[in-house]
């Protein structure tokens, strides 16, 4: 299996999809990487799998082989998956922030948005600014909510969670990292450029209705 990546449009490099059984066993795996490989790159997408590679070869350093990588929608997926932390070469870019201010939870700026949120948007976290953050809108009895999603967040699990209070959430909606067509949540894969993400939440009948972006980022300071 010959898989050539093309760094201008991650999304769309050589793959495999099928809905029926996958079998690669004692197959051989090429992978050729022109420029700087995005942080996940799919090899294959499949119903069943049986075996795994026999011989691969060019796979790019710092990239684990996963046979059941979960995109948001499945994990009957073959990715190569990498090791350097996105949320850490983010923060090279803003050498201003140190110490314990690196941190996701952190608010370096002081705007009341996270440092991980400010990853996950694609915003700058060192001038304060309300530009770039989700808005939410009501349609046709539903609550439209919409915000952009950086390529580089693909990496983590990023969730739109909804209540009625501040104080549970127990409607929880998984963003894909996929194109995904909605209702409830809509994912336009722009490759290398911030998603766009749509998530449909119906009001009903509810007085109110309160929604927030959570996403766990593993740091180390």
């Amino acid at each position: 299996l010959d898989i050539e990546v093309n760094s201008a449009a991650p999304a769309i490099n050589d793959r495999i999809v099928t809905t029926g059984n996958l079998n690669i066993t004692g197959t051989t795996l090429n992978v050729t990487v022109t420029g700087t490989a995005p942080s996940v790159i799919v090899l294959a997408t499949y119903g069943s799998l049986t075996g795994t590679f026999g011989t691969t070869t060019g796979i790019p350093s710092g990239y684990n082989l996963v046979y059941n990588y979960n995109n948001g929608v499945t994990s009957n997926n073959i990715a190569l998956v990498g090791t350097v932390d996105p949320y850490v070469s983010w923060l090279a870019t803003y050498p201003a922030i140190t110490g314990a201010n690196r941190s996701p939870e952190a608010d370096f700026d002081g705007d009341g948005i996270a440092n991980g949120l400010e990853f996950i948007f694609g915003t700058n976290p060192t001038t304060p600014t309300a530009s770039g953050l989700p808005v939410a809108t009501v349609s046709g009895g539903n609550l439209i909510y919409t915000f952009k999603r950086s390529a580089a967040s693909r990496a983590y699990t990023v969730t739109v969670e909804h209540g009625t209070s501040l104080q549970t959430w127990p409607g929880q909606i998984v963003v894909p990292t996929v194109t995904t067509a909605g209702p409830p949540v809509t994912v336009v894969n722009n490759g290398a450029a911030p998603d766009d993400i749509t998530v449909t939440i119906p009001l009903n009948a509810d007085p109110r209705r309160f929604v927030r972006v959570n996403s766990t980022i593993p740091f180390t300071p």
